[in-house]
Parts: structure tokens; C-alpha cells; sequence
């Protein structure tokens, strides 16, 4: 893996268009939730499946609010949109963690620093990265349980550098 040239990940819509999701209150959500708000399946067709919303994506905010991790709550919050008549509301949604382990060098993906977002980013995977789940959009957080917030593209191609093997990378 290696930092690439600057391309502007805000643009890129399987990484934008997960953080936010706008939901039509006139259409069925089709999103089965268990307790805590996270999504345990998809009905088949439904706005939900259609916008890309993966299993294990958990509902943290709507409307701009925070959202407590209870489905009972947001469903009332749900209801309460309705009877006010607001034809669609954002959900702020936490996307699920993807672990894949990598046991030799090269890595075959490249990341970049989006600035904005504070995140290293995937523009592109190959081989046995893309066949595990690698794909560009997807934020590179971790690296052997280290967190990686707040490095340097620098200090990034140094730790990957020297990262033992096998290495897990945490997306």
C-alpha cells in the first residue's frame, strides 16, 4: 500500500454517499434493525438497498440529532418526521469495520490522505487486497491495532514499510 496522488476523495461517492444517507418518509425504509440500531438485513429493491446501506452499518444521528444506539428511539423520531409532514430526513450512518490480513508485500493498494476528512482513503486495489475487499472508498484506520488518525502520508509509508507480516489492516 502507498499514498497516491491528490484526486479529491470527497468527491467519491462510495465513500460520501454512506456517511449520509437521505431517506424518502413517503416509501417503506426496508431496513431490518436489531435493538441497537444497526442494520441486519436489507428488503430486497427497497431505498435502502439501492443506496449501497451494507449490513452492519449502525443509524447514529437523523435529522442532524444525535441518535441514541436504540432502534425503538429512532423509529419514534421516524414517526414524529411523518406526522410533521417532512417529505425525507438524513441519517448519519457509522459504516462497519472490514479487517483483512495481508501476508506479503507488495500490498497492491494505495491510499491518500483526504485532508478534509482527516482519513486515508483507497483510490485503487489489485490483486489478493481487491479479492479480500480492498476497494477505493474504503478509509484505512488501523494497521496491526494501531490507530492510524492524525499521521502523516510520511508517517503512514513508514509504518507500512515497516509493518510486520502478516499484516492487518483495519478499514
Amino acid at each position: 500500500a502507498s499514498p497516491g496522488a491528490r484526486s479529491g476523495a470527497v468527491g467519491n461517492p462510495s465513500l460520501e454517499s454512506l456517511r449520509c444517507v437521505m431517506v424518502d418518509l413517503s416509501k417503506p425504509l426496508g431496513i431490518f434493525f436489531d435493538d441497537t440500531c444497526t442494520v441486519e438485513r436489507l428488503g430486497e429493491g427497497s431505498q435502502s438497498s439501492v443506496s449501497g446501506l451494507p449490513k452492519g452499518a449502525q443509524v447514529r444521528s437523523m435529522g442532524g440529532r444525535p441518535l441514541e444506539r436504540n432502534t425503538k428511539r429512532l423509529v419514534k423520531r421516524i414517526t414524529k418526521a411523518k406526522k410533521r409532514a417532512l417529505p425525507a430526513v438524513v441519517m448519519g450512518i457509522s459504516l462497519p469495520s472490514v479487517a483483512v490480513t495481508l501476508k506479503e508485500r507488495p500490498f497492491r493498494f494505495s491510499v491518500e490522505l483526504d485532508e478534509q476528512l482527516g482519513l486515508f482513503v483507497v483510490q485503487d486495489s489489485a490483486g489478493m487486497a481487491l479479492a479480500k475487499g480492498v476497494k477505493p472508498g474504503l478509509a484505512l484506520t488501523g494497521l496491526n491495532g494501531e490507530n492510524l488518525f492524525s499521521m502523516t502520508e510520511a508517517e503512514l509509508e513508514e509504518k507500512l514499510q515497516q509493518a510486520s507480516l502478516p499484516a492487518c489492516f483495519t478499514f
